[in-house]
């Protein structure tokens, strides 16, 4: 909105496909300032370091590579910590012939599926940044009520 000429030069969904490629690369925390654009493009933190960690576990990656922040901030969201990585590695790698041919589905079959829960506070306040995050309000107001209680 604010430099209406760049709009025609760079395409947005190009310019936030290489920002996240690019946090990815440097293994950096989700970019939580660019929340509203990604959401709306259907990348959540969740996805972003599910597919962060298996690109890292694929490489064979240490978790102690990890920064301690990204570390600390995935355990947050996804619930794996270093002793869920060293399984997930040990599983994936127990798949033979799949970790030589397609090790990055290898290590996404170990990783959590869902997003760690979050237990909402009564006091939190939730408010909607899309149309996808609007769909799911009344799910967060039926939890938010059974915090409540």
């Amino acid at each position: 909105d604010d430099c209406p000429e760049l709009r025609g030069v760079v395409d947005e969904h190009e310019f936030y496909g290489a920002v996240l490629h690019e946090q990815q690369a440097a293994r950096a925390l989700f970019p939580y300032h660019l929340a509203a654009p990604l959401l709306s493009r259907g990348v959540t933190p969740f996805s972003y370091y599910t597919d962060l960690l298996s690109a890292f576990m694929a490489k064979e990656g240490s978790y102690d590579q990890l920064p301690n922040i990204l570390a600390a901030d995935v355990v947050r969201v996804m619930g794996v910590g270093r002793n869920e990585y060293i399984g997930a590695m040990n599983s994936a790698k127990a798949l033979k012939m799949q970790w030589r041919l397609q090790r990055r589905q290898a290590v996404a079959k170990q990783l959590p599926e869902l997003p760690k829960k979050v237990a909402l506070k009564n006091w939190w306040r939730v408010c909607t940044t899309s149309a996808a995050a609007a769909r799911m309000l009344p799910k967060l107001a039926d939890a938010a009520a059974a915090a409540r209680e």
